[in-house]
């Protein structure tokens, strides 16, 4: 069986299909086609092709998949994705001819004898060449910088642009973002008009900066960096894209998801900037605002809605910041938490807080008496909710910082306070929104 299955690789058949991928347009429609062949040819499932993001080969951008590869990183460093090929038990087969290092190709479900490992072999440096063919055909068009498929770039440039603005960062003390997202059609949602990658392209580049670069990544994913941006630029950048994504015929035409990382508090290499905001944009997914459908409640509701199902569950030393945590403490205590959430906060030198204030001590007026001058970059509003039916025992606390958010939500009798309270964008932008509208005004960093 394993002699058959060396011969069929090596088939005439498949070396000129390999050989025709050279051809390819660009180098990402070459991975897919070679992705295609192998799993064809092996009956292998999950194929997983990674392509080093720039010539220097000391990062891996995942290019093409076929099958399912659950995990598999986006975008690492070489350990890191044979770690990944070792822990799910893929076979792995090197891109490389002499000098020339492409990347590498994970396996599924294939037999790991020394016969399959000597075809892999060769079909390893046809393959290589086809595709530094095909990279070579790329970087002589335009392609080289823009996607075919859509009116973004190509992620090697996206890499390219981002070192040198890391190299600039590091050396005049300046600060950008980067963004993960992660967009799919919602189901019975009206249909794209036009093909979906070109028109989420279409919708991302219509909400941000004409300096900032979108990349795509795959189908569902692109990445954006935001030069000269900090924390709370970013996330006013990220409501403005999420809100392009959607709007549609039908209501929201997409479940989308963001996430952030600013340089240098979140991290000062690609890889681990890029890591950061992934796994934001995966906590965005779980998000109590969108566990509970609290999107379309009103102010007072959403604070009864938080105490209900979450009083049931108190915090965990375990639980991560951005998952709520109940608690219930005099109202001393509280007042204490929520400074100290505003100190951390101002200390960056740039932040938006939003904070209610009723009749009695409340988080409000306790920090409004900690923040008792103007504080360059520093922005307090404070929201008078004693008259607003149920909310005279109001204590809401929204903070926006450079590197953080954080969000207090609670209600002050008998002088304990009980709250939820968590360092999630999503529910901080939907307070800052709810007491924008009691206010009639926007407080929106």
């Amino acid at each position: 069986m394993t002699e058959g299955l060396e011969v069929g690789l090596l088939s005439d058949e498949l070396v000129a299909d390999l050989t025709e991928i050279g051809e390819a347009a660009s180098i990402r429609e070459a991975a897919d086609r070679l992705a295609e062949l192998l799993a064809s040819a092996l009956g292998a499932t999950p194929v997983v092709v990674y392509l080093c993001a720039n010539d220097e080969g000391r990062q891996l951008v995942r290019t093409a998949v076929q099958g399912t590869a659950e995990g598999a990183p986006t975008f690492s460093a070489e350990l890191d994705v044979l770690d990944y090929a070792r822990t799910r038990g893929l076979e792995v087969m090197r891109l490389s001819l002499r000098r020339e290092q492409l990347g590498l190709v994970l396996l599924g479900g294939v037999p790991r004898t020394p016969a399959l490992r000597t075809a892999l072999a060769v079909l390893s440096g046809i393959g290589t060449l086809a595709l530094s063919l095909a990279r070579t055909r790329e970087r002589s068009s335009r392609a080289a910088m823009k996607d075919p498929s859509s009116s973004s770039y190509t992620f090697a440039y996206f890499v390219d642009v981002a070192g040198r603005e890391i190299a600039m960062a590091r050396r005049h003390g300046r600060r950008f973002a980067l963004a993960t997202i992660t967009v799919e059609p919602r189901p019975g949602a009206a249909p794209f008009g036009r093909e979906p990658t070109l028109e989420v392209a279409e919708r991302v580049i219509g909400a941000v900066r004409d300096t900032d670069v979108l990349a795509r990544v795959d189908a569902s994913e692109f990445y954006l960096l935001l030069p000269e941006t900090g924390g709370i630029g970013a996330l006013a950048c990220r409501r403005r894209v999420l809100r392009a994504l959607s709007a549609g015929a039908a209501g929201r035409a997409l479940d989308s998801d963001m996430g952030l990382a600013t340089f240098p508090h979140d991290g000062t290499d690609l890889s681990r900037l890029l890591r950061v905001a992934k796994h934001r944009a995966e906590a965005s997914a779980r998000s109590v605002v969108e566990t509970y459908g609290l999107r379309d409640l009103s102010l007072t509701a959403l604070v009864d809605a938080l105490l209900g199902p979450l009083s049931l569950r108190p915090g965990q030393a375990g639980d991560e910041l951005d998952v709520p945590r109940y608690i219930e403490l005099p109202v001393m205590d509280a007042v204490g938490v929520a400074l100290a959430a505003v100190r951390e906060a101002v200390r960056g030198g740039n932040a938006r807080v939003v904070a209610t204030q009723h009749p009695g001590l409340s988080v409000g007026s306790a920090v409004r008496a900690e923040i008792v001058r103007d504080m360059d970059g520093v922005r307090l509003d404070i929201v008078d909710v004693g008259t607003l039916p149920g909310g005279e025992n109001l204590d809401v606390l929204a903070v926006v910082a450079e590197h953080a958010t954080y969000a207090l939500v609670g209600r002050c009798q008998a002088g304990l306070v009980r709250a939820v309270h968590a360092a999630d964008p999503a529910l901080v932008d939907l307070l800052v929104e709810r007491l924008g509208e009691g206010e009639g005004r926007s407080f929106a960093p």
